[in-house]
């Protein structure tokens, strides 16, 4: 969200929010905002501004992506998120000094060669478009930290995604994925996003990403956990909600940074004891799954703060429950509980918003 200012010029010098504005002072302008104005065409005579860094043209009606952009020197990011953009064109290569460019929620259907030439760039957002592949040069971006590429049509990566060395977020959820390069795993990874795909296992390379502190991979064909998983103990967020997984192995226990754990919609008929030992926990979701009880010692997780169960197989709580203090909502609906329970539940946990049915 941009910060709008009061008048036409932001407090900060050297930004800009009107192109009239701007012009009064063309040497000075560094950040451009024109979110929002119903643009259907660039404004005429930005290349009045040799110093500008940063231009902001989402949230407007460009069909088109403006060949005239290339005569900013100084252009380093570029945001035309939320506009009708079909088609990039060649001269995009041209524009190498670009560092972060946002070209989500267009209709882009394809990408130019020419993409392959933008060698600074770092942050490249390609959310909800109708790109249906990747062409070779792509995997020329070395210098990508960031890429997001969810709700688009991509069907494969190739391992030339190994070149992507200084790559720390890959978001590809939301596509037609069946398998993932395993040149993946030579990357300094701390965020993977693969949900919403067609996977059917976790891929072998995670079990490289040391280095790993959020995984999701929900809404999958995934069966089961490889052993691997719970080697990653710098993991804060794993998200394998919406999968087939029928065991969760006591090695769970190892994961001791676990802040939020998403294990809902599955098949899970119980949970290891050893789920307890994850005492930074701090929201767990196991919701739709089948489960008749949950582990004693659950008291243990005194950082909990949100908590789904319901739509199991539930018929009463472990005796400690109540002694998770910083619980405030427990959602409990669609178990075979004693109403009864519950509504000791309630008494004991007064802080707590209690879910019931």
């Amino acid at each position: 969200m941009w910060l709008w200012a009061a008048n036409a010029t932001w407090a900060q010098p050297g930004v800009f929010t009107s192109v009239d504005e701007a012009f009064k002072a063309p040497k000075t302008v560094r950040k451009l905002v024109l979110s929002g104005k119903g643009l259907t065409e660039l404004p005429p005579g930005l290349d009045a501004f040799p110093h500008l860094k940063w231009l902001d043209l989402s949230r407007n009606k460009l069909t088109q992506f403006p060949k005239e952009l290339v005569h900013l020197p100084a252009l380093e990011t570029l945001d035309l998120g939320r506009n009708k953009i079909v088609v990039l064109p060649p001269e995009i290569g041209q524009m190498r000094r670009l560092r972060y460019l946002c070209l989500e929620h267009n209709q882009i259907t394809g990408l130019p060669p020419e993409i392959g030439m933008l060698d600074s760039l770092q942050k490249l957002d390609l959310t909800v478009n109708r790109i249906g592949a990747l062409p070779p040069e792509f995997y020329h971006l070395t210098e990508l930290r960031e890429l997001l590429l969810r709700f688009n049509e991509i069907k494969e990566l190739s391992p030339a995604a190994g070149a992507w060395t200084k790559m720390f977020k890959i978001d590809v959820s939301a596509n037609e994925l069946s398998e993932l390069p395993e040149e993946l795993g030579l990357l300094p990874l701390d965020t993977l996003n693969a949900s919403a795909n067609r996977l059917k296992t976790i891929p072998g390379f995670v079990a490289h990403l040391k280095n790993l502190k959020k995984l999701a991979l929900f809404s999958n064909e995934i069966t089961e956990i490889p052993a691997f998983v719970y080697e990653l103990t710098q993991l804060v967020e794993l998200n394998l909600g919406s999968n087939f997984i029928t065991e969760l192995a006591p090695e769970i226990g190892k994961l001791t940074e676990l802040r939020i754990l998403q294990l809902h919609d599955n098949r899970l008929t119980s949970l290891p004891p050893e789920i307890t030992r994850l005492v930074k926990l701090r929201e767990l979701y196991l919701s739709g799954n089948r489960l008749t009880s949950l582990p004693e010692g659950m008291g243990k997780m005194k950082e909990l703060n949100y908590l789904e169960i319901q739509k199991n197989k539930i018929e009463s709580l472990p005796f400690d429950f109540t002694t998770m203090h910083k619980l405030r909502t427990l959602y409990l609906g669609g178990n075979p509980l004693l109403k009864s329970e519950v509504e000791v539940l309630r008494s004991a946990m007064p802080k707590t918003k209690v879910v019931y049915p």
